[in-house]
């Protein structure tokens, strides 16, 4: 009973509706911009809002007090919400996917309650009930996934598994992380960030980009297994964890495919267009997940990174790059992957170097993170 994606938006310094930043991607634009901190040795690149697309998200969200990471969440899920006229009144779950919150808080307010996750999702999940449902005091049930790199397709696998069960009507997904200091002086300390344009899977890659901004996904109940005719679906989706290292992935990949494995058996079907990797640029990442996909038995199909487009969006990661595969399903447009030139991995893989115009119907997303965790989401158009 493949639940059915109602609606969906993305908020990003590319565009703040999934069209937008899917267009922007079509014509190779990356929203990467260079970004210099007195902490940092070296400047880095980032996918990070303007002054005045700042000025934008409060207007879109003009309730006083709320940080970045609030605001984002309410400006995706109102989106989705609209699009997909429900409202609270029906059976809705909501599942907020991100890696720190509104950690920003802590560099100018250490003491303040937006820095507690469940509190800033319990503000905003209220102040949507408002507008969204018309019984007073009806407030969905919402749960906040926090599990590293793979938050976002975490969440989808349990929304997923949530309207499976028959709980619910609707699964209203939302991701969203932001760049602030806090996070960049982590992965700085990690010696993870690049001093340039992030290259996936290519030889001379030394680095992540961060990136920030929200993604929300609706899902509905698909009870009687009725498809819709050129509606997309998720079909299948997994998770493993490899317990191999706090910030170091497997090294033999063997879980990261077995992810794979589960989710393609889930989704009924051994075709796909193509793979939408990780692929966040780092030595030892690229390296498991060419390893995982060659265990897998994926890597003939074309393989790309989004990551120079959008940066690594951590939390919001999952839900943004697989709604901007959606577009590319609706689209038949297959995306290639920026900064490739030569392979630097030790397994081969398809990497799809241009912009192809193709009649697509399936396609594999994965995402790795820190503690070993490993997520594979499979979507299909019928």
């Amino acid at each position: 009973m493949s639940p059915e994606i109602e609606s969906y938006t993305i908020i990003h310094p590319l565009g703040f509706s999934a069209k937008d930043v899917f267009d922007s991607i079509v014509e190779g634009k990356s929203g990467l911009k260079e970004l210099r901190k007195d902490f940092l040795e070296h400047p880095v690149y980032a996918a990070y809002f303007s002054e005045e697309q700042n000025n934008r998200l409060k207007m879109l969200c003009p309730f006083e007090g709320w940080n970045r990471f609030e605001r984002l969440i309410w400006s995706a899920g109102k989106e989705v919400l609209e699009k997909s006229g429900i409202s609270f009144n029906d059976k809705v779950l909501v599942i907020v996917a991100t890696t720190k919150g509104g950690i920003e808080e802590i560099e100018t307010n250490p003491s303040a309650a937006n820095l507690n996750i469940h509190l800033s999702v319990k503000k905003v999940i209220d102040k949507l009930s408002t507008e969204y449902g018309n019984i007073a005091g009806k407030k969905p049930p919402f749960y906040i996934v926090s599990n590293a790199c793979v938050s976002g397709l975490s969440a989808m696998i349990a929304g997923k598994r949530f309207l499976e069960a028959q709980d619910y009507d609707y699964a209203v997904i939302i991701g969203a992380d932001t760049v602030n200091d806090f996070v960049l002086s982590g992965f700085n300390s990690l010696f993870a960030l690049s001093d340039q344009l992030c290259r996936p899977f290519d030889k001379a890659r030394n680095g992540i980009n961060l990136g920030e901004g929200a993604a929300a996904v609706v899902l509905r109940r698909n009870s009687d297994n009725h498809f819709n005719h050129n509606k997309i679906y998720l079909t299948g989706g997994a998770t493993t964890n490899d317990a191999n290292h706090i910030s170091g992935p497997s090294r033999t990949g063997e879980e990261l495919a077995e992810a794979i494995k589960k989710a393609v058996n889930e989704a009924d079907s051994n075709t796909f267009d193509f793979l939408s990797a990780h692929g966040t640029a780092t030595i030892y990442n690229d390296e498991m997940e060419s390893k995982a996909f060659a265990e897998a038995g994926v890597s003939d199909i074309p393989v790309h990174s989004l990551k120079q487009y959008a940066g690594h969006t951590l939390g919001a990661a999952g839900v943004m790059e697989s709604v901007i595969c959606i577009e590319s399903l609706v689209n038949n447009i297959l995306i290639p992957s920026l900064g490739y030139s030569d392979c630097g991995t030790s397994s081969k893989l398809n990497i799809q170097t241009k912009l192809e115009n193709r009649e697509m119907t399936r396609f594999i997303k994965t995402m790795s993170g820190f503690g070993g965790c490993n997520a594979a989401v499979c979507f299909e158009k019928r």
